[in-house]
């Protein structure tokens, strides 16, 4: 099945549905681990200069995701909150309270 030019398939995994490493594979990660900084090659990405950071810009990227929470501080307590609120409210004539 050939996917349509401009479509992408959107793939996600929790930590618990991975697989367990290999032996090769944890024997890889012990080994990258133990070298040293100085062995890394940085050449393909290399670092920033103070000049490029001054025109960085913090969330410049970021979109919330739709529907996301946003919490909000009351400075009133939650007891007065709801009592001023069921105040103004009506019952619904369909509810029969029991």
């Amino acid at each position: 099945m050939e996917s349509k030019p401009g479509k992408s398939k959107i793939v996600s995994y929790t930590p618990e549905a991975l697989p367990p490493l290999t032996e090769a594979q944890i024997a890889n990660l012990k080994g990258l681990a133990a070298r040293p900084d100085s062995e890394i090659d940085f050449s393909a990405a290399s670092e920033l200069t103070d000049e490029q950071w001054k025109n960085a810009e913090r969330g410049r990227f970021y979109r919330p995701v739709k529907g996301q929470i946003r919490s909000v501080q009351l400075g009133l307590k939650p007891r007065l909150i709801l009592g001023a609120l069921s105040a103004r409210l009506k019952p619904c004539p369909c509810y029969k309270a029991t």
